[in-house]
């Protein structure tokens, strides 16, 4: 995808193909649940963390800037930097290796604007099969450096990029990827990332 908001445009188009008032455009996207971000609001992503911490208390949480986010997106291949600048992304990772990745362009889209990352049953087992194949990377200590993380302790590392952009769909796949971790015999690592700086004033 040449711009990383053109899945989300392709999820209600067909939708918006029955509006003929251009205005009945921003009341689509608001009933999908999609919100543009106007300016960065940091009190916002605090309470989406507390919501977060009701569901895992043991999380570690973390925002990045525009910049930041950029410099991680340099850290893979050119083939995969839109896959990669997508507002909701989901890595699992063994050790240093990117073992699972899933991106919202990956999931499949409901008429409500839920998305479905399950599909193919990818989350019926601990690590979810891949939605696709992320070979040029610099692993997650390039993650964990750049953003200034601490150093994880256990074998199994989630990182979830998420954004108020998509805040429906941001808390649910947060869900998933808590109910997934239950089916581990092992301890892993939950780390999110919100990235609404990178979004803030992107038209939809």
């Amino acid at each position: 995808m040449s711009n990383p908001l053109k899945f989300i445009r392709l999820i209600f188009i067909f939708l918006i193909l029955f509006v003929t008032i251009s205005g009945c455009k921003s009341i689509m996207y608001k009933v999908a649940g999609i919100e543009a971000i106007k300016e960065f609001d940091n009190n916002k992503v605090e309470q989406f963390e507390k919501n977060f911490k009701k569901l895992n208390p043991n999380i570690i949480t973390k925002t990045i800037s525009k910049e930041q986010f950029l410099t991680y997106v340099e850290g893979f291949g050119d083939l995969y930097k839109n896959d990669l600048k997508q507002p909701l992304q989901i890595h699992y990772y063994t050790n240093d290796t990117l073992v699972s990745f899933h991106a919202n362009c990956y999931a499949k889209a409901s008429i409500g604007g839920s998305l479905d990352w399950n599909y193919d049953g990818k989350f019926d087992e601990f690590i979810p099969k891949t939605s696709a194949q992320i070979k040029e990377n610099k692993g997650l200590n390039f993650i964990l450096t750049e953003f200034s993380l601490p150093v994880t302790k256990t074998n199994s590392t989630i990182i979830f990029f998420w954004s108020n952009l998509m805040p429906k769909q941001s808390m649910e796949a947060f869900k998933l990827i808590v109910e997934n971790s239950k089916i581990s015999t092992g301890k892993s690592t939950l780390i999110t990332i919100n990235t609404d700086q990178f979004f803030a004033g992107e038209k939809i």
